[in-house]
């Protein structure tokens, strides 16, 4: 098992290069202090759980191999809210989501032994492509041991 200040150490190097990155070769002053960088992230990543930090060191491994800016998506997924002519400009850099796609990562969180999880917010529009897909994988797909499922529009 990897000790936690190595993976912690890791990760951090990892987003230090993806956060220096987010805006190409354009930099602010946050992107010149790698020492504040890693105090901030070094406090929220202490909390987790090696297992959880291990696996998200391992997806931002893979990201990178993929030639994906995890950092740069969240901003991006941030600007919806904060900057949205600027997302409707960005948001083709994000990938698609699919119903396969968050059944995995329902799974994989599973798997590293959370007690219960709860999604908070899923808004779908009425006619879009993902409610169609989830609705025939809702019904044609058991949901994982300890998932609960309930009927659309219950919740």
């Amino acid at each position: 098992m990897e000790h936690k200040a190595s993976l912690l150490q890791q990760v951090i190097s990892t987003e230090w290069e993806m956060f220096r990155t987010v805006n190409g070769d354009r930099y602010v002053d946050c992107q010149q202090d790698p020492e504040t960088f890693a105090g901030m992230r070094t406090a929220q990543f202490r909390a987790w759980p090696p297992e959880a930090l291990r696996s998200y060191a391992n997806d931002l491994a893979e990201a990178k191999r993929a030639g994906r800016n995890l950092l740069r998506e969240k901003y991006i997924r941030m600007m919806r809210s904060t900057e949205p002519e600027t997302y409707a400009l960005l948001r083709r850099e994000l990938p698609e989501d699919t119903p396969e796609g968050f059944r995995d990562t329902l799974e994989q969180v599973l798997g590293l032994g959370a007690e219960n999880i709860t999604v908070h917010t899923l808004s779908l529009k009425k006619g879009s492509r993902i409610l169609l897909e989830v609705r025939v994988l809702f019904i044609s797909i058991p949901p994982p041991p300890g998932v609960e499922r309930y009927p659309f529009g219950l919740l």
